[in-house]
């Protein structure tokens, strides 16, 4: 299947998603060349009299692209095939992608009948939101306990929700992109979340999961984060991305 191709079955995907009056108003633009995906609004298809100020277009354009999720798949080399075995490994770390991309991982591993590996990395150094390092007070001891905790907290509703997956925890004392790389080695499906930032070409990526999908030796799927999906959310509600 060349790039073009995998591309659109990937839109095929996001076109299940919901709309407003059903009225589906996108239009796409697939680029197998550049590997690019645009969405753009159909005004053909805007209901003037009902959406006046053109809400419920954008709404239903946005659920189309919380319906795309980016797939990447490799092996460890040219022409090596990805591992058919291992577990599904997601990267967590609260946040409401990592919340996302643990709902999707837990869905996955259950459909696919592999094992889910949780990993949650932590570090004596922290970011500020502005960006600058500083070295927590705390011991590693301490940080390490207290990521355990929120590890187990963010797992509860995912045995909750699938009693048969077995579901793995490991705790990292590293940079997520180096914990996550190693741990992809020898893994079915890596997902990880975004944090939303645009790059230039438009696509939401982070520096973590755009370096991943460049290297990491396994599939990798990048989830961004869904206001439908909170810290408790069922299955239901986690599994409803194509």
């Amino acid at each position: 299947m060349n790039s073009t191709a995998q591309l659109a079955e990937a839109v095929e995907h996001a076109l299940r998603a919901p709309s407003v009056h059903n009225t589906q108003p996108w239009r796409w633009l697939v680029d197998g060349t550049d590997g690019v995906v645009e969405l753009y609004a159909d005004l053909n298809r805007h209901l003037t009299a009902t959406d006046p100020d053109r809400r419920d277009l954008l709404i239903s354009c946005g659920a189309a692209l919380d319906h795309l999720v980016v797939a990447v798949v490799r092996g460890s080399a040219p022409r090596i095939a990805p591992p058919r075995n291992g577990p599904v490994v997601v990267g967590v770390d609260g946040s409401a992608a990592g919340t996302a991309a643990l709902g999707f991982g837990a869905d996955l591993a259950a459909s696919l009948g592999a094992r889910l590996l949780a990993v949650r990395c932590w570090s004596e150094i922290y970011a500020t939101p502005e960006r600058s390092a500083h070295r927590s007070h705390r011991t590693p001891e301490a940080l390490a306990a207290a990521a355990a905790v929120e590890l187990d907290e963010q797992l509860r509703p995912i045995t909750a929700g699938y009693p048969d997956l077995t579901v793995e925890r490991k705790l990292v004392d590293a940079p997520p992109l180096q914990a996550l790389t190693e741990c992809a080695a020898g893994a079915r499906v890596l997902v990880v979340g975004t944090r939303g930032h645009l790059d230039q070409s438009g696509v939401l990526m982070g520096s973590t999961s755009q370096a991943l999908v460049e290297f990491a030796t396994c599939p990798v799927v990048v989830v961004h984060p869904r206001r439908a999906v909170g810290a408790a959310a069922g299955p239901a509600a986690m599994s409803r991305t194509s």
